[in-house]
C-alpha cells in the first residue's frame, strides 16, 4: 500500500484483516546515490524498513533474503566518521545497507539524497533477491537500510508504504478498497504486478511465439506420423494380406500400425519431455531471464510437470489421430 503517510494507528487494522499475515511499514523513495566525493551518480530505490520483519514476511518466497549482515553492522561503529546533513539531522553516522546489485560508484562509502538531506551509507552486502518487481521496462538497484537507523539520522523520515503478506483473496479485496489507510494513494498486488509485466511487448512476443511454435510442432508431428505410415503402407498391406489368409480379423490394420508407430512416437516424446525438464536448469545458470519476469536477476525456472504431461498426452493423441486417418485410407 502506497500512501502519503503511514501512521502507527494504520497498522493494527491492516494486520487484523482476514488473510493478512504480516504488515511491515517502510519508507520508499527513488533517489540519487553518489560517492562521498560527489561522483558516479545513479538512480536507486531506497527501501527503509525493519529488516527482520521484512525478511520474515518474505521467508519461504523466491525473494527471501538474510538480514543478518544489517543487524550485525552498527551504524558508524567502525570508525568511518560522520558527515553533517541539513534539515535537522545533525551529525549523521554511516548507515549500513544491503543492495540488490553491485553499485557502480567508486569508494567504500556512498551518500543518498533523502528529501534534500545527504545521508551516508556503507554497503555491507549484495543480495540479488532484494530486486523489486516493477511494471516499468527498467529496474533500478535497491538499497535496503534499517528504518530506525535512518530515522535516528533524519528524524523527519515518515513511512509511506506498508508491505502486506496476504492471500490472493485478501490482496484482491485490498486492491478493490478505496482507502485501506487514511492517506492511501494506491494498492499494488502481486497478481496485478505480474499481469502488468506480462503485458510488456517482450513477454507477449515470447508467449505468442511459444504458442505458435507449439501449434507448428503439433502439425509437424502429425505430418511426420502420416509420412511414416505412408512410407510403410505397402509393406503393411502385403503383411495384412498374408495375415488375413491366416485368419486375422478385420481391424488388424489399426493394431499393426499401432505396433509399428507408437513405440517410435513414445521414444521421441519421452526424449523431448526429458530435455524440457532438464534444459531449464542449465539455461537459468547463464541466461538472465529477469526481463521476462520483472524480478531479481537470474530467476529460478522450473518446468511444470502437469504442462509437460499435458503436452506429451497431446502429442500421443496426434499420433493416434494419424493412425486413425491412415486406417481409414487403408480400408478404402
Amino acid at each position: 500500500i502506497d500512501a502519503i503517510r503511514i501512521d502507527a494507528t494504520d497498522l493494527p487494522p491492516l494486520a487484523e484483516r482476514a488473510g493478512v499475515g504480516a504488515a511491515v511499514p517502510a519508507y520508499l523513495a527513488t533517489t540519487q546515490l553518489s560517492a562521498t566525493a560527489g561522483s558516479g551518480n545513479q538512480s536507486v530505490a531506497l527501501v527503509a524498513t525493519d529488516p527482520q520483519a521484512y525478511a520474515a514476511a518474505l521467508d519461504g518466497t523466491p525473494v527471501a533474503f538474510d538480514p543478518a549482515r544489517l543487524s550485525g553492522s552498527a551504524a558508524g561503529g567502525d570508525g568511518a566518521g560522520s558527515s553533517t546533513g541539513t534539515g535537522g539531522g545533525g551529525a549523521t553516522a554511516v548507515i549500513p545497507a544491503l543492495v540488490s546489485a553491485p553499485l557502480k560508484a567508486p569508494g567504500p562509502d556512498f551518500q543518498l539524497a533523502v528529501d534534500g538531506v545527504l545521508v551516508r551509507i556503507r554497503v555491507v552486502g549484495v543480495d540479488p533477491a532484494l530486486a523489486r518487481g516493477t511494471s516499468g521496462k527498467t529496474a533500478v538497484p535497491v538499497v535496503l537500510v534499517p528504518l530506525a537507523t535512518l530515522q535516528a539520522v533524519k528524524p523527519s523520515t515518515q513511512p509511506n508504504t506498508v508491505f502486506l503478506q496476504t492471500t490472493d483473496a485478501a490482496a484482491a479485496e485490498l486492491a478493490g478498497s478505496s482507502a485501506p489507510t487514511k492517506l492511501s494513494q494506491g494498492v499494488t498486488s502481486r497478481p496485478s504486478l505480474a499481469n502488468a509485466i506480462a503485458e510488456r511487448a517482450l513477454p507477449r512476443l515470447v508467449q505468442r511465439g511459444s504458442l505458435a511454435a507449439l501449434v507448428a510442432a503439433g502439425l509437424l508431428s502429425l505430418l511426420a506420423a502420416l509420412q511414416l505410415l505412408a512410407a510403410t503402407r505397402r509393406e503393411r498391406t502385403d503383411a495384412m494380406v498374408r495375415l488375413r489368409t491366416m485368419g486375422l480379423r478385420h481391424g488388424g490394420e489399426w493394431r499393426l500400425g499401432l505396433i509399428e508407430v507408437l513405440p517410435l512416437a513414445a521414444a521421441a516424446i519421452a526424449a523431448g519431455a526429458g530435455s524440457g525438464l532438464v534444459i531449464p536448469r542449465f539455461l537459468t545458470s547463464f541466461v538472465d531471464l529477469s526481463p521476462y519476469t520483472g524480478g531479481p536477476p537470474f530467476p529460478r525456472l522450473g518446468a511444470s510437470m502437469p504442462i509437460t504431461a499435458a503436452l506429451a498426452g497431446a502429442l500421443l493423441a496426434i499420433v493416434v489421430l494419424a493412425l486413425a486417418v491412415d486406417a481409414r485410407r487403408a480400408r478404402r
